[in-house]
């Protein structure tokens, strides 16, 4: 919404009716937005039905840990890099590996042989979480420009928890 207020086109995507629904709710509260944002129930992980060469920034923001399969990766990673303009953006936010969160999530919740991890009831989801070096290596043809872990605090699952979310600029190899 701040993007699109600032006069942005936005598209969004997720898997999930239910945030989409919210997201529109959020969007329908606002003014002048009518034009500027777009949402689409999408996977990451399959092909975009959006044109080569298409944004300006791509953003993820805490879908990559959904991403479970090499296939799933490897199609995210290569329509980020279709779909950006050439001296476009790719902005990573996820969580850290020292995320108090999800490490809680670890916890309470159980750790297959993969290394994927699901968490407790009442809604189990398989995750798995991704150091910088990891997403550096997905993304291997993708320079690093600058990356920060952001710590806060958060409430999930009723209660209070520290949470620290690695964020990370890359822009396309030439």
């Amino acid at each position: 919404i701040p993007l699109a207020l600032m006069g942005n086109t936005v598209y969004g995507m997720d898997i999930s009716k239910e945030a989409l629904n919210d997201a529109r709710k959020k969007i329908s509260e606002k003014h002048g937005l009518a034009g500027k944002i777009f949402l689409l129930r999408s996977s990451m992980a399959r092909p975009w039905k959006f044109p080569d060469d298409h944004f300006d920034i791509v953003t993820d923001i805490t879908s990559f840990d959904i991403l479970l399969t090499q296939k799933e990766v490897d199609t995210h990673r290569q329509e980020v890099r279709r779909a950006l303009k050439p001296g476009g953006y790719f902005l990573y936010y996820d969580m850290d590996v020292t995320d108090p969160y999800a490490l809680w999530l670890k916890s309470e919740g159980r750790v297959r042989e993969d290394g994927i991890i699901i968490s407790p009831e009442p809604t189990p989801i398989p995750f798995r979480i991704y150091s910088l070096r990891e997403v550096e290596t997905i993304f291997s043809d993708f320079k690093l420009l600058d990356s920060e872990v952001f710590r806060f605090k958060d409430a999930m699952y009723g209660r209070e928890h520290d949470r620290a979310i690695l964020c990370a600029i890359f822009q396309p190899k030439k």
